[in-house]
């Protein structure tokens, strides 16, 4: 009976901190990619560099105080990805190249995307 009892708490532990992740990254992941529709694409797009170098920052902050939560909840690859997006971005708005940084900051946000609805539990998440 004690095994039992220990798994069963052991899973609503999990499953509370898993539904306590999904919240909270759902502010998150909504916050920063409001960031990018409303801020950055527009600087970017209008060729306004301090603007887009500075909204993009704010964006970089969110993920890097909470990369860690995302890295022990999500998928590995998946974190690496949108971290490298991250990168790459960071070098495109360095050389104000418009293309491409209108390009990755579209890959960014879906990134960002992803890894939220990679997290919600669902029949496409569990098949």
């Amino acid at each position: 009976m004690r095994p039992l009892l220990i798994s069963v708490v052991t899973l609503a532990m999990a499953l509370t901190a898993s539904a306590i992740f999904i919240n909270f990254a759902d502010e998150d992941v909504h916050q920063m990619v409001a960031v990018i529709d409303q801020q950055v694409m527009p600087a970017v797009l209008n060729e306004d560099w301090d603007t887009a170098k500075e909204s993009f920052q704010k964006t970089q902050s969110i993920w890097q105080r909470h990369k860690t939560a995302y890295i022990f909840f999500s998928d590995a690859s998946a974190v690496q990805e949108t971290e490298m997006s991250f990168h790459r971005m960071h070098g495109y708005l360095s050389g104000e190249d418009k293309a491409d940084c209108a390009g990755e900051l579209s890959s960014l946000k879906r990134h960002l995307l992803f890894l939220h609805e990679y997290e919600i539990i669902s029949i496409e998440n569990v098949i």
